[in-house]
């Protein structure tokens, strides 16, 4: 009986840190801080359409793929005055 009970608190607490790790992170705007998760969403966007390339290849399957330099989108979110809340 006790092994049972420590066990379902552990599975209970691993349960509860899943979850938890799940959670959406949260930004905030220190140069606007009336701006909401529409903004941010839409900021992001904004940098990640300005930092990306499209690379196509061709030959006997040719792909397009488009490239995204996430270092530079994290710096233009910075410059646009976003950070983790």
């Amino acid at each position: 009986m006790i092994v049972l009970q420590r066990t379902g608190w552990v599975g209970a607490a691993l349960v509860c840190g899943v979850l938890g790790g799940c959670a959406s992170t949260r930004y905030e705007n220190t140069l606007h801080p009336d701006y909401g998760a529409t903004q941010h969403d839409a900021d992001l966007a904004q940098c990640r359409k300005q930092n990306s390339t499209t690379v196509t290849s061709s030959g006997y399957n040719p792909t397009t793929q488009v490239k995204v330099d996430e270092d530079a989108v994290q710096g233009c979110m910075t410059t646009l005055g976003w950070r983790k809340a």
